[in-house]
């Protein structure tokens, strides 16, 4: 946290926080990764059969297996990468929020004025044994009224802006998102 002269504060939330978190979901990967490795190669070891029996029998498993492991295993390697990369800063000045989420070398910035926001919120997200996580998201008034969008809340019809990921606690997750909101004037 960095307070600023005029009034703003900065908050980084860096990507080498929660550890256990990430150990967790990194092993998960290894673990579900190397059991499609495992039977990708002992499902290879039949190859020698003929071509219908083969279809039949192997090749059936072989596509059941990989239609429903390969996504599990796309959508987790996204996860525990999102994990591992992310650094959030968030900048608060009265009347303003700006996001500035970066993963290694992609960079997104999104502003949002205090006459937009509608909400802001905590909501969990995961959980690494009995210890809860949670974004600190902000609900803002769209641009377009009416326009669907991938990040539309489905509650209030607004803009989703997550702000920070994985604060671990709740205690730290409100305290977050009461300096916030003390900066806002909300």
């Amino acid at each position: 946290m960095v307070d600023h002269a005029n009034g703003s504060r900065t908050f980084v939330l860096l990507a080498r926080r929660n550890f256990s978190e990430k150990i967790s979901f990194s092993i998960c990967l290894l673990a579900i990764g190397g059991f499609l490795a495992g039977i990708e190669y002992a499902l290879h070891q039949f190859a020698e059969l003929p071509a219908w029996l083969n279809f039949l029998t192997i090749g059936w498993v072989k596509n059941s297996l990989e239609a429903i492991l390969v996504p599990v295993v796309v959508l987790l390697s996204w996860a525990v990468l999102n994990l591992w990369l992310r650094v959030n800063w968030i900048l608060v000045r009265p009347g303003e929020l700006k996001v500035i989420t970066r993963w290694l070398f992609l960079k997104r910035t999104q502003i949002v004025p205090l006459a937009k926001i509608m909400e802001t919120r905590l909501e969990n997200n995961s959980s690494d044994g009995g210890i809860l996580y949670y974004d600190l998201v902000v609900i803002a008034i769209p641009d377009k009224p009416g326009r669907l969008r991938i990040d539309t809340d489905p509650e209030t019809r607004g803009i989703r802006v997550v702000a920070a990921t994985d604060i671990k606690g709740k205690a730290d997750a409100d305290q977050l998102l009461q300096k916030i909101n003390e900066i806002l004037l909300r």
